[in-house]
């Protein structure tokens, strides 16, 4: 018998299914495991449609409860999408009462933690070992949230029986390990990416939920102004060039990004568009999506995928001086490259670029554009309140309150924002054309002209608008882009 996150399958003479669509099976339609005897066992499996049972003789008993065990936990994960755990956010301190009432029946446990992080519209669940508990937490709208403390030992058997699902070596704790399991249940699909590091108090775990429902997105829907749209849509519209996002970690690359592919791909005539990841976190229609990592790196994909011409390509990430040659070479011989750099703004975009050794004619003639961006956390419309902002605020802003205006808003929380106060994000924008002046510049090495030629303050002012329309308040934008120097 073989099994998969998939089903259940039975194997006769080296070929699984055997021919006979009534050896495989989906855990949705398995009605009872159960196992009997002594050190070898009988593994029964039962099902709710109108099939035989299937029963293996002779198991071990180990491989036998370990079959029962990850089976019975495929299907309760699998099924998490049917009960109030998915389809209503509790408040915490609710989901930490669950937790402790669920300690005994792990399945049940690790269905209502991820259901609860999808229903938060978490983008991290996290497992953190602290003496003899561990601590749950979420990542919302950027902002890590205590949730919960696990029981130690159960906190082991829960890490175990996601390595299983991630199809990882449960028995290691030594490693570094990474792994992915996928829902295709519930409200509809969602990815788990799981990476586990060990640590001297034990192994931290951390899941990524990518979940297409709310992490895809159209380029209207970023927060760009009108006319920031249009001149993206121009850029995009380009045969040839390098567009790079840059920003922090969190500040949405990957998401505008992915809402420029998606746009591309529905435009016509069709280009071919291919992809480098590492990982690839949302998959589009139409679009050749490669995955990268240990064994194969963006250096060695790239030149490949070159020769066989795309029309536009997207490199998840420069980071090292072999990619970032070939990916600008692209840009500059025929395609048009979407890729994104860490760097606080576009200033420093283009020494970061030198500084991976590339020759300044090549970054002059491929750059195209910047877009630096940040989120900013919107305020929850069922409890934004009036207030008035202080002198060390406004000096923080970097305005004075004449230009901030009154009638602002401040975040005060409520049940429906779990008492943040916010609920949600939106996207600031800069946007840097790369104008003949700049390329001279490039040409000349010179960073100072470089800083002085795109540096701006473009993002506090789109903060700043977003303040005087209600969306955010101070304390957001000075927490996201710090006080004006």
């Amino acid at each position: 018998m073989h099994i998969a996150p998939e089903g259940i399958a039975l194997s006769r003479n080296g070929q699984i299914g055997g021919g006979l669509e009534a050896s495989v099976a989906d855990y949705d339609v398995i009605s009872d495991i159960s196992i009997s005897g002594g050190r070898r066992v009988n593994l029964r499996i039962t099902f709710a449609d109108d099939r035989r049972y299937w029963l293996l003789r002779g198991v071990s008993r180990p491989h036998g409860e370990w079959a029962q065990y990850t089976m019975q936990s495929y299907r309760d994960l699998l099924a998490w999408g049917s009960g109030e755990e998915a389809t209503r956010a509790l408040g915490f301190g609710e989901i930490a009462a669950r937790v402790r009432k669920y300690e005994d029946d792990l399945p049940l446990l690790g269905n209502l933690l991820i259901a609860q992080a999808i229903a938060h519209a978490a983008s991290d669940m996290d497992l953190e070992p602290a003496g003899d508990s561990c601590t749950l937490r979420y990542r919302i709208d950027g902002i890590v949230f205590p949730v919960a403390k696990i029981a130690g030992a159960t906190a082991e058997r829960l890490l175990r029986m996601v390595k299983n699902q991630a199809q990882l070596q449960a028995h290691r704790s030594d490693i570094t390990q990474e792994g992915r399991i996928r829902l295709d249940s519930g409200p509809g699909p969602v990815d788990l990416r799981v990476t586990i590091m060990p640590g001297v108090a034990g192994e931290k775990l951390n899941v990524r939920l990518l979940n297409p429902a709310t992490g895809l997105v159209s380029l209207g829907q970023l927060g760009m102004s009108q006319q920031q749209t249009e001149q993206v849509k121009g850029l995009l519209a380009e045969p040839t060039g390098a567009i790079v996002f840059c920003g922090p970690g969190g500040a949405g690359k990957t998401t505008s990004i992915y809402a420029a592919l998606s746009y591309l791909a529905a435009q016509q005539p069709a280009r071919a568009i291919a992809t480098i990841e590492d990982p690839v976190e949302f998959d589009i229609e139409s679009i050749s999506q490669t995955q990268v990592g240990a064994r194969l790196g963006f250096a060695e994909v790239l030149p490949v995928l070159l020769r066989q011409d795309p029309g536009v390509v997207m490199v998840g990430e420069v980071r090292d001086p072999e990619t970032a040659l070939i990916a600008m070479r692209a840009g500059m011989t025929g395609q048009l490259l979407l890729t994104t750099i860490h760097a606080a703004g576009p200033e420093l975009v283009i020494p970061r670029l030198l500084d991976l050794e590339l020759d300044p004619y090549m970054v002059s003639s491929a750059l195209v554009a910047i877009i630096s961006q940040r989120l900013l956390r919107k305020l929850c419309t069922e409890c934004a309140s009036a207030c008035e902002v202080t002198a060390e605020e406004l000096a923080a802003l970097g305005v004075s309150e004449e230009e901030l205006g009154g009638g602002l808003k401040c975040a005060s929380g409520c049940p429906v924002c779990h008492g943040t106060g916010y609920l949600g994000r939106t996207g600031i924008f800069d946007l840097t054309v790369i104008d003949d002046d700049t390329r001279r510049r490039i040409m000349s090495r010179d960073f100072a002209a470089i800083r002085a030629s795109v540096a701006s303050d473009a993002l506090r002012t789109e903060a700043i608008a977003r303040v005087k329309a209600g969306v955010t308040d101070v304390a957001e934008v000075i927490r996201v882009l710090g006080a004006k120097q």
